[in-house]
């Protein structure tokens, strides 16, 4: 008994750990991202949230641009071509300071780049690559601590092929 209690702690352990790390509906394929339950690894959860546009962040850059400038008009939006940009009617283009960098001017608009904004885009774009990298290594810890349970899962396995 003393022998079964032990392999029951340990599978408990086992299912404990991957209950928390793993998610409920994850990929075929550690590729396909998801595994990595969300609120494991802070890291993991504040790279994901990047890689979604982290629209928070953005809209604090938009207040705190709009503050600075007084320009009330101004937006950050985003395009497949330019990326992220500010963009702000034409009549107030002239009220931007010197560290915004025109990128477009359209017919009642003008659209510019901001050293700050860019280097978020950068962000963002990296985000994705950084989560399946973080979700791998993740992964990869678990397979290898999940080793030590080895000889317990045999032993249920054993346990339940007999009763079956």
């Amino acid at each position: 008994m003393l022998i079964e209690s032990s392999f029951s702690s340990s599978l408990s352990s086992l299912i404990s750990l991957l209950e928390n790390a793993i998610s409920e509906d994850p990929g075929i394929s550690i590729r396909d991202g998801d595994i990595i339950r969300a609120g494991y690894d802070e890291e993991l959860d504040a790279l994901r949230k990047l890689a979604k546009g982290g629209k928070e962040e953005l809209a604090e850059m938009q207040t705190r641009e709009i503050t600075k400038t007084g320009v009330q008009s101004l937006k950050i939006k985003f395009n497949g071509v330019f990326g992220y940009f500010f963009e702000v009617p034409t009549a107030q283009a002239h009220r931007l300071p010197d560290y915004f960098i025109r990128r477009q001017t359209l017919s009642n608009a003008e659209r510019f780049v901001t050293p700050e904004l860019k280097a978020f885009e950068e962000r963002i774009l990296s985000a994705e690559a950084q989560v399946l990298e973080k979700e791998t290594k993740i992964f990869e810890t678990i397979l290898s601590q999940s080793i030590q349970y080895t000889r317990s899962i045999q032993y249920a396995s054993r346990a339940v092929a007999e009763i079956d």
